[in-house]
């Protein structure tokens, strides 16, 4: 079994840009996208500065905004509020009656632009280098979905009594890509999966044990999905229990509200391909 390998099984993260990753998956992924995924990068640091001008709009503003989920509004497992604010684009049941910001919505076209050719080749190394896998994770393109998001944490909003700004949970969909503020520790902590039995996100967040994963300026996270555990099997990969702490009671008013970007795929395999019951 290859550190990837068991990297999938114990925590169903890895990193996919970075300086310091050496990996020949990485490598050759740079070889055929070249310069693409920097330029990427650079436009998200665009796409941040407007995300963070939209959330600073009156709430009254932002509710009439298509794909926009306020303060509280989302639940993790149907009971838990999720204590930050999200833009959402690109969600097949959204109509866009009232877009956002034109200077953010053109930014984000511009993104999605980007990513558009990045996707085939990034799925095709995952599922035939990384994952070693017979198992193509694209080849019913009319199912495929994915959408973007924006995360807007701002710890002035906590209550003292919420250590989190998102509990312990698992994402839907097959692979999920994560791009951070450029802090040294901004509360995301991956769980153990050997440290505990337990299958459930919130019993796992209960009793596994917990690792921050400090931002790197040059790195993307790709979080393993419910979909790809059902698809591959948890004895191939595990998806990922993580949760986003927030600063100390005393801390809060110092600290900047911070933002998330990501990329949520739910690819969809040739019909021929059946989960595994593992």
């Amino acid at each position: 079994m290859t550190p990837m390998d068991q990297a999938l099984l114990r925590y169903g993260v890895f990193r996919l840009w970075a300086p310091d990753l050496k990996s020949a998956h990485s490598l050759e992924l740079k070889q055929k996208v070249g310069n693409s995924l920097f330029s990427y990068l650079i436009l998200q640091q665009t796409e941040s500065i407007q995300a963070r001008e939209f959330f600073q709009l009156p709430i009254d503003v932002k509710r009439k905004t298509t794909g926009y989920s306020a303060f509280d509004s989302e639940l993790i497992r149907g009971d838990t509020p999720i204590p930050k604010e999200s833009i959402y684009f690109f969600r097949g049941a959204d109509i866009q009656q009232n877009p956002p910001p034109m200077a953010l919505r053109d930014s984000i076209n511009v993104l999605h632009d980007k990513w558009r050719p990045l996707k085939d080749t990034i799925f095709s190394i995952v599922s035939d280098e990384i994952l070693n896998s017979s198992v193509p994770l694209t080849g019913t393109p009319q199912l495929d979905t994915e959408s973007f998001g924006i995360n807007f944490y701002d710890p002035r909003q906590l209550d003292n009594e919420i250590a989190e700004y998102n509990p312990a949970h698992m994402d839907t969909g097959t692979l999920i890509l994560l791009i951070r503020d450029d802090s040294s520790h901004d509360g995301l902590e991956i769980a153990d999966r050997l440290s505990t039995s337990k299958l459930g996100s919130k019993d796992i967040g209960q009793e596994a044990s917990f690792h921050p994963v400090p931002a790197n300026p040059d790195e993307v996270l790709v979080l393993v999905g419910t979909r790809l555990q059902r698809l591959l099997g948890r004895d191939k990969v595990r998806a990922c229990v993580h949760r986003v702490r927030g600063p100390a009671p005393e801390r809060r008013q110092e600290e900047e509200p911070r933002l998330s970007f990501t990329i949520a795929c739910a690819a969809s395999p040739p019909p021929e391909v059946q989960p595994s019951n593992s």
